[in-house]
């Protein structure tokens, strides 16, 4: 019996200018785990090359350790969905588990393909299956289940920040060796305003109290963005630049503070390994 996939939700599409250099969310993704791309995305969806590849570091270790686990496969078993393109979800209970990318849109908007997402959410959790939200799926989890979303009053997160655990985690499966603060790579304007009923807040930022949720032993989010490369977030910074000057922003300063994030990428990497792993030994026992 084959393995379920990884299904990873790509929520929008990204500006031009960023797919050009970059490709999409999908892309991003299976870049940062270090596996080939999905038969979902598109043959000629530009991917990093040369330099823009060296800049991962640290983080291409982590992707080296998650390609390992799987060396007789040319192409992990992971699949690639983009609602907004009109493409249609798997049954929750066909995947393993899930990862809800970032976007460009709006939670708030409400977009018809978004909140088809929002009830496969609601789906999935029902049934268990293992859950990574990240930045607008990070506010998709947490509006799916009862939370709210909204722009923050103090405006946008952009850069790379600090970010601060406020709960023991020592028995979190995906989580127990993160250290009490992190920098990771953000880029949002909206956020989770009020937790769901029963969601653990886990970690915080300056500017934004929940940067991690812990819904349910299976279902996490991150507000923060652990697929990022620093060439990406330098790429989503200075697409900004005349908006940033205005507002007299030091875009040196924002642009230098710019580093590799190994302690976000791993919880990435760790709940790939893990979804893919359970998916495997399942499939084993047919």
């Amino acid at each position: 019996m084959a393995a379920r996939p990884l299904l990873i939700i790509q929520m929008g599409v990204p500006p031009d200018d960023i797919i050009a250099r970059f490709g999409e969310q999908g892309r991003w993704m299976q870049d940062a785990l270090g596996v080939a791309a999905s038969s979902s995305i598109p043959a000629d969806t530009p991917v990093h090359e040369g330099a823009h590849m060296q800049e991962y570091g640290a983080h291409m270790q982590e992707a080296a350790k998650f390609q390992a686990a799987w060396p007789d496969q040319a192409i992990a078993p992971i699949q690639v969905v983009r609602p907004s393109l009109g493409e249609t979800l798997p049954p929750a209970h066909a995947v393993a588990g899930a990862i809800i990318t970032g976007s460009w849109n709006m939670v708030t908007d409400r977009e018809h393909w978004s909140e088809l997402t929002a009830a496969w959410v609601r789906e999935a959790f029902a049934g268990d299956v293992p859950l990574l939200g990240i930045c607008y799926g990070h506010q998709l989890m947490a509006h799916a289940l009862g939370g709210v979303v909204d722009y923050h009053p103090q405006g946008r997160e952009l850069g790379c920040y600090g970010v601060h655990t406020v709960a023991n985690l020592a028995d979190d499966p995906l989580l127990h060796d993160l250290p009490d603060a992190f920098d990771a790579l953000l880029s949002h304007e909206q956020s989770v305003i009020e937790a769901p009923e029963g969601a653990r807040v886990l970690a915080r930022s300056a500017h934004d109290l929940h940067q991690i949720l812990r819904y349910s032993p299976h279902a996490l989010s991150v507000q923060f963005h652990p697929e990022f490369s620093p060439a990406l977030m330098q790429a989503c910074i200075t697409r900004r630049r005349a908006q940033l000057l205005g507002e007299g922003v030091d875009m040196d300063a924002m642009l230098s503070n710019i580093h590799e994030t190994r302690h976000a990428r791993r919880i990435l990497t760790r709940f790939a390994e893990q979804v893919l792993a359970e998916a495997d030994a399942f499939s084993a026992q047919f």
